[in-house]
């Protein structure tokens, strides 16, 4: 009888360690499966970027653009009375405000060129063969490896999902954005959105370097096991993007504020050329005005019978 009771414990054992083998490989299999689909989207989302002159976008800044034209209709009246009241210089604020209009309504046009640069970056820095399956090489045994590496990897996809949502959400909202840089108790908040949305153009093309870099150090023969080289690219996949765009109003704002003081002083060298050409002129009318009066007559006569 003991004999015939380690036995069925031998069996029972058996079986929960099958039992427990199989649930493993189920997760595992599904977790691989997972990984494999990211590792396929990966690539393609980093190097996919939005069309910002589909008709969506365009419908949304032409609703926007309208906002913002009355807005400056009345920022300008506003500007105006302020002038003739001789409260405020009217001139350079009206000069400023018809700039950000101009530039809110061809900004789809514009704002394209930045985009389509980002790409064609990001593509010609994206690794060239199919190595992004070698992600997949993670070491599977590590079960809370490979969970993290689909937490990261969904995380970095849907962090490039909302940068082209806010990339087109930037060309849409351009008109209302432009009229905030010009008016200074809404600047700050311009540079804010500015800064990110530029900080947007470069994630791409510095996430493929990442992506590039990890494949490479995956496939060399190091000390370090292959899968912390990819659990460490991925998380820096991740965790760039959100240090760029946290960064991005103290790297990109000063770059604002040079522009504006660059758009001042040119303003301030063409009123200071206007105003020493309006002088400049006056002077000429004086001597004329002079010379052709009665005593200028005089003067001409008296020069002429000196003569």
């Amino acid at each position: 009888m003991p004999v015939q009771d380690g036995s069925d414990e031998g069996i029972g054992l058996d079986i929960g360690g099958q039992f427990q083998k199989a649930i493993v490989s189920v997760l595992m299999d599904m977790v691989e499966r997972l990984i494999e689909t990211l590792n396929q989207v990966l690539i393609r989302i980093f190097v996919s970027y939005p069309e910002v002159k589909q008709s969506a976008v365009l419908s949304l800044h032409q609703k926007v653009f309208q906002v913002s034209l009355g807005l400056a209709s009345a920022a300008a009246a506003w500007i105006g009375i302020l002038h003739m009241s001789n409260r405020v210089d009217g001139v350079r604020p009206v000069v400023y405000l018809l700039g950000a209009v101009a530039f809110g309504a061809v900004a789809p046009s514009l704002l394209r060129y930045p985009v389509e640069l980002s790409r064609l970056t990001t593509e010609a820095l994206a690794p060239t063969d199919q190595g992004i399956a070698a992600l997949t090489r993670l070491s599977f045994e590590l079960f809370l490896v490979a969970v993290i590496d689909v937490f990261l990897l969904l995380g970095t996809v849907m962090i490039f999902v909302a940068r082209d949502v806010y990339l087109m959400l930037g060309v849409a909202m351009a008109p209302l954005i432009a009229l905030m840089a010009v008016t200074p108790p809404f600047r700050r908040f311009a540079d804010r959105l500015i800064s990110i949305w530029l900080a947007c153009l470069l994630i791409g093309p510095l996430n493929v370097v990442v992506l590039d870099l990890t494949l490479s150090l995956m496939g060399s023969l190091t000390e370090t096991p292959h899968y912390l080289w990819g659990l460490g690219g991925i998380a820096l996949l991740f965790g760039l993007p959100l240090i760029l765009l946290g960064a991005g109003a103290i790297v990109f704002a000063p770059m604002t504020r040079v522009v504006n003081r660059g758009a001042g002083k040119a303003w301030g060298g063409v009123k200071s050329g206007w105003k020493q050409a309006r002088d400049t002129g006056q002077d000429e009318e004086s001597d004329w005005s002079d010379e052709s009066g009665p005593r200028g007559r005089g003067n001409r006569y008296r020069r002429g019978g000196d003569d």
